[in-house]
């Protein structure tokens, strides 16, 4: 986003990783938050183990911000490039289509970029996030690519979003929309519920 920023050395330094790893299409770092006093706070990637699944990350949050990464052109003309019919957070469901289509992601630890918080109403905008989150959900539950890696990961990706457009729903009063997906998550996959 155009108020966002990153290191002098982010391209350099990611660069580097795909250029010895011909492998890699996805390379991402840290991205710490910036308050609007100017002060510097957490982490809004999601580090990522050697031994973890991108994909099962990706059923529960995306990674990390859009400009902490770079990816491959190779890539993302694979999976269709961003879905412009998305209502928020494209990245996300880029990362999930590049993941499901087996393209590798490597995390560099490190901040390398920074997620300004003055002036972002997207991610504080409840009905939006519900909106967001649904679309998500409705769009990859006929993923073909997703439906490749069996019901039980179908079930944990319907699970968590359904979980987490409940908790939306009770956030806003919307008591029927809340109680039909927790109900959905349970049914779909009941360890969810105990996050």
């Amino acid at each position: 986003d155009a108020d966002d920023s990153i290191t002098e050395d982010k391209l350099e330094k990611q660069v580097a990783v795909m250029e010895s790893n011909e492998d890699v299409d996805v390379v991402y770092s840290d991205c710490c938050y910036i308050s609007p006093e100017g002060e510097k706070f957490g982490n809004a990637s999601e580090p990522l183990a050697n031994d973890d699944s991108v994909v099962d990350k990706l059923f529960e949050t995306s990674l990390m911000p859009v400009h902490a990464s770079i990816v491959r052109r190779s890539a993302i003309l694979d999976v269709g490039m961003f879905d412009e019919s998305r209502v928020a957070q494209e990245d996300w469901d880029l990362w999930l289509r590049l993941a499901v289509k087996q393209h590798k992601f490597q995390y560099l630890p490190g901040v390398l970029a920074f997620y300004h918080q003055e002036g972002s109403n997207i991610t504080t905008n409840p009905e939006l996030m519900y909106r967001r989150t649904k679309h998500l959900l409705d769009k990859h539950v006929n993923n073909p690519e997703l439906v490749k890696l069996g019901k039980k990961r179908l079930n944990d990706f319907i699970a968590h979003q359904s979980l987490s457009l409940a908790t939306r729903a009770y956030n806003n009063c919307w008591w029927k929309q809340s109680r039909r997906y927790f109900l959905k998550a349970a049914s779909s996959n009941p360890k969810v519920m105990n996050l």
